[in-house]
């Protein structure tokens, strides 16, 4: 469940884990979660704005530690499976990668 990831991750967090394996944690969470909706119909809309919420918190933590040569690429890759599975936030997950590019 993306909840329960989510409270390891904070966990982690306050246990000043590596940047990098947490990013990659961060990252592979959210592709997890594209991996299960390939295979299974999603019709609540609170699970894709939490899947939001994770990866716009996995770009801010990623830019912060200034990790985003190792991340853009995966970072890429979820917005793009994002609109091949017609997430109906893809567009938002755009933005969020566009800002990091940005910044």
């Amino acid at each position: 469940r993306p909840s329960i990831a989510q409270k390891f991750i904070r966990h982690f967090k306050q246990l000043d884990l590596d940047p990098f394996m947490l990013s990659d944690l961060m990252l592979f969470n959210i592709e997890t979660a594209q991996a299960y909706r390939a295979e299974n119909r999603i019709n609540r809309e609170a699970w894709y704005k939490s899947m939001l919420n994770s990866y716009d918190e996995a770009a801010e933590f990623i830019r912060i530690h200034q990790l985003r040569s190792e991340f853009m690429l995966r970072m890429e890759r979820i917005v793009e499976i994002n609109f091949e599975q017609e997430w109906p936030n893809a567009k938002s997950f755009r933005l969020i990668l566009e800002t990091l590019k940005e910044r």
